[in-house]
């Protein structure tokens, strides 16, 4: 410890700027250090970043996708009401045709069938007028 005491100014100042020298050299050194983690870090968050960005566009295609098949669904769907509302009319329309046919068919038939009645009561009448086996009544 003596000999410190015994040094030179000029003895002092080499090992200062010696001192300086390795401090400088440290801190560069640990400037290196700390841009290469930062680096490091930059370059696991980016990759990070990326695979998020990744899953989140691969879960936006499915998303897109399931509503491309709602929407080819629901064409279908909507298809297929119209169809089956074309049948409905067409079904309909001839169930009232045939209802008309018939109620057309039945009041010709009772048409058809009181014409006969009556002719078959005047034939009736006359013949019991004729034979006077019973008297005629009127409706």
């Amino acid at each position: 410890m003596i000999q410190l005491f015994n040094m030179t100014r000029e003895d002092l100042e080499q090992i200062g700027k010696l001192i300086e020298t390795k401090l400088e050299a440290q801190r560069e050194h640990t400037k290196k250090v700390v841009r290469e983690e930062v680096e490091a870090e930059g370059k696991i968050t980016r990759g990070e970043n990326s695979t998020n960005a990744m899953r989140l566009e691969a879960r936006i295609i499915k998303v897109e996708n399931r509503l491309k098949d709602v929407e080819v669904s629901n064409n279908r769907l909507g298809q297929g009401q119209q169809e089956t509302d074309a049948k409905i009319d067409t079904v309909s329309k001839e169930i009232k045709e045939a209802i008309h046919r018939e109620a057309q068919t039945m009041a010709d038939f009772f048409h058809d069938t009181w014409e006969k009645m009556d002719s078959s009561e005047e034939r009736v009448t006359r013949l019991e007028v004729h034979t006077g086996l019973t008297t005629p009544h009127k409706n």
